[in-house]
């Protein structure tokens, strides 16, 4: 019919929709299913990265998280800063560890507005990775299951054309749409995956680094710099943070 009116078969995307129309009705069922799940990965990938920025700026680390982007730091680094708020003596400003998240408290009414602002920027960082597993574990199976019912459409997307007589100009673009869809679907899962690994080991590296803060020789190392910092009247994260990075 497409070729007789000159009309196009193919759908314009709504607002909002991030995989492409192919006009085919069976092909777009299936990419219609593809978006919540596809979007919310991607949201939550955007997310991680916005709150580890807000994370870094607070602590006034941008340069230093470029040529070594190590959570690990940002965490003793922050946990200096804390030092510092109590001249070395963690257990003034309220300081608490736990084996689970936020793996660590503090008394917000004994910090400076810079160190506020840091463990906020903190809490949303640690919270965000902790709700991320229940978000996305599971989607792996229903993802997958979406993955290995599409795989045939490369394939046969030709076919299916001819047979709803698309133009010429309608059948390249489905078999075009079919393709990014396919590639963008089926690249998915291994991003879901990736979302959780880096997410759970950044979690296994905090609490790992709040672990060894709270014995010998690290504990030792935190107050020092917290007592020297103090003395010499440093307050703003950025300030420790330039003093103190990759020396603790």
């Amino acid at each position: 019919m497409g070729c007789i009116t000159g009309k196009s078969m193919i759908r314009p995307q709504a607002p909002g929709q991030r995989l492409l129309n192919t006009g085919i009705p069976e092909f777009d069922k299936l990419f219609h299913k593809c978006e919540v799940p596809i979007k919310l990965i991607t949201d939550c990938r955007a997310d991680l990265d916005l709150y580890t920025t807000d994370f870094v700026k607070s602590l006034g680390a941008q340069r230093q998280w470029e040529l070594n982007p190590s959570i690990q730091e940002l965490t003793l680094m922050m946990l200096v800063i804390l030092s510092t708020m109590g001249k070395g003596n963690m257990d003034s400003i309220g300081v608490s560890y736990s084996s689970e998240s936020p793996y660590i408290s503090v008394d917000p009414k004994t910090l400076k507005r810079g160190a506020k602002k840091m463990m906020n920027f903190y809490y949303q960082l640690v919270n965000f990775m902790a709700e991320l597993p229940t978000k996305l574990e599971k989607l792996v199976g229903e993802l997958n299951g979406l993955v290995i019912k599409a795989q045939d459409f490369p394939k046969v997307v030709s076919e299916k054309c001819e047979e709803l007589n698309f133009s010429m100009k309608d059948k390249l673009l489905a078999i075009k749409n079919t393709n990014s869809n396919y590639k963008e679907i089926s690249s998915a899962p291994v991003q879901l995956t990736e979302i959780l690994r880096i997410t759970e080991e950044a979690r296994s590296r905090i609490l790992e680094t709040c672990e060894q803060a709270q014995i010998a020789p690290q504990s030792d190392r935190i107050i020092s710099r917290g007592v020297q910092a103090a003395a010499e009247g440093l307050s703003m994260p950025s300030e420790i943070v330039n003093k103190f990075w990759a020396v603790c």
